[in-house]
This record gives structure tokens, C-alpha cells and sequence, in this order.
């Protein structure tokens, strides 16, 4: 789980990657537990409340977590269908253009990079002619 944590926090963004380690078999089966201690280490990381990953992310990651656990015939953890349908539930206009990825060094050391999606801020794209 430690593993899928800084897959999730750092915003690596490889769709196979993440279900190759969802699908592990140090995890195998996806019961409700193993489920909630993933939404703990990804999802609902103190680090991740505080400097959210890009919602766009945070969909795909409880897409491919609910594909997997689907494919393993495991109950879904009420949890996880809380978070991906409060997910869904956002428009793409309450989406801010700013997120974060948070890479893990050691236990005592996170290091969080604050990114800004929009191209044109404050009537400025910030590039010089």
C-alpha cells in the first residue's frame, strides 16, 4: 500500500502502472479492508485533503480501484462508492486549475509541488515577447 500511496500522491499518471499495483497479490483479494486502507493511504491522506491531486486523477485512480475490484468479484466497500460517486458528483466548472503532487521522501519529509492548470492567469500568460 505504501507503493499505491506514492503512485497516488506524486500524480503518476499511468493507468496500467496503477492497476498492475492494485491488482498485487500482497493485496489480492480486494476486500472492504484492504479497500479502505487504500482510500486511507490515497484518497483520504491527510497530505491529499490539504493539497488535493487533480480531480481528473483522483476520478481515474477510483475508476481503475472499482474496475479491479469488480474483476475480482469482491463486495465494494461503501466507502469507495461514497468517494467515487462525490467524485462524479463535481462538474468539470467547479474544478479549480490548481492542484498539487506531493512526493514522499522519507516518513518525515514530503515535498509538495503546487501546479497551476491554467495557461492565461491574471490576464497574463506569464511569457515574455
Amino acid at each position: 500500500i505504501n507503493f499505491i500511496e506514492k503512485l497516488y500522491l506524486s500524480v503518476y499518471n499511468d493507468r496500467k502502472m496503477i492497476k498492475k499495483h492494485l491488482e498485487n497479490e500482497l493485496l489480492a483479494p480486494l476486500c472492504i479492508s484492504v479497500q479502505e486502507q487504500i482510500l486511507k493511504a490515497t484518497i483520504l491522506n491527510p497530505i491529499c485533503i490539504k493539497y488535493p491531486p487533480p480531480h481528473s486523477f483522483r476520478k481515474m485512480f477510483l475508476r481503475i480501484l472499482i474496475d479491479t475490484v469488480e474483476y475480482q468479484k469482491e463486495e465494494f466497500s461503501e466507502k469507495l462508492l461514497n468517494e467515487y460517486t462525490e467524485t462524479l458528483s463535481i462538474s468539470q466548472d467547479d474544478e479549480k486549475n490548481i492542484s498539487y503532487n506531493s512526493y514522499i521522501i522519507n516518513p518525515n519529509c514530503v515535498i509538495t509541488l503546487h501546479e497551476n492548470t491554467c495557461f492565461v492567469a491574471k490576464s497574463t500568460s506569464g511569457l515574455q515577447t
